[in-house]
């Protein structure tokens, strides 16, 4: 059996240079804490979003649809595309164009000048409720990303789901009314993008926000068994994290399912 791992989310994301949370219970949480851990570092980041968000006016506000941040930005820094006339949020750039932009910068050929920034990125959005179930246009994650974190709420963990709970809980009705166990949440994870095969060459991590260390025992033993089954009924990721913490603080432990 794997160890349990401690530390923040930086380190519960292995450091990767461009991550992407999904889900809900925390996700825009997980984007302000994970940018200051970055930046705390000494490494510049980039937030952004490929769907909406209330401006945030904790980053530097950079607006662009087609061209990133210049390196000559304060950081952190937030690129987002215009802002939604009706609500006030911002959207973020196309996909594409958020692709190109993470890409320029990695790999062979970048020049050693380029300063060496990291990207973190909000990807869906789930209307203020605590578990997200997603529609052909969801999630909306770059290809570039290097790590995805499907952050779910842990304070369900034990509690009957109601259908209040859900975004868009006709995608799944089977979950609505049943305790949100071991055999639920496996149920959750198989239907969730970690399975879907344009995301199999990401590193993930499941992300039970607002649990207690003693959750993330429970479900990490408890589980062990069934996500291999998973593993093998499904094509799955090359690598499977599961974590639990409390994002606002930092305070996570993890735990690899394989």
């Amino acid at each position: 059996m794997n160890s349990i791992q401690k530390g923040g989310l930086w380190e519960m994301t292995g450091q990767a240079k461009a991550v992407t949370f999904i889900g809900a219970g925390g996700k825009t949480t997980c984007v302000k804490r994970l940018s200051a851990e970055i930046q705390a570092a000494g490494y510049p980041v980039v937030a952004s979003t490929s769907t909406k968000v209330f401006p945030d006016r904790s980053f530097y506000p950079w607006q662009s649809q087609d061209s990133a941040p210049e390196e000559t930005v304060e950081y952190p820094c937030f690129w987002f595309g215009g802002i939604e006339q009706e609500t006030g949020k911002w959207y973020g750039p196309s996909l594409n164009t958020m692709d190109q932009a993470i890409r320029a910068e990695s790999g062979e050929g970048v020049r050693e000048a380029k300063a060496e920034r990291y990207w973190v990125i909000e990807g869906d959005g789930a209307k203020g409720k605590r578990l997200k179930l997603w529609n052909e246009r969801e999630p909306q994650i770059p290809q570039a990303s290097e790590c995805v974190v499907l952050v779910v709420d842990g304070s369900l963990w034990g509690r009957r789901l109601e259908a209040e709970d859900v975004h868009r809980p006709e995608r799944f009705p089977e979950l609505i009314g049943e305790i949100f166990d071991h055999g639920n949440f496996r149920r959750y994870l198989s239907i969730s993008p970690i399975f879907w095969m344009q995301y199999r060459q990401m590193s993930w991590v499941v992300f039970l926000n607002q649990s207690s260390d003693g959750k993330l025992l429970e479900a990490s033993g408890q589980t062990r068994l069934q996500s291999e089954m998973l593993g093998k009924q499904l094509k799955k990721p090359a690598h499977l994290r599961l974590a639990a913490g409390q994002a606002k603080e930092g305070m996570i432990q993890w735990y690899d399912w394989w």
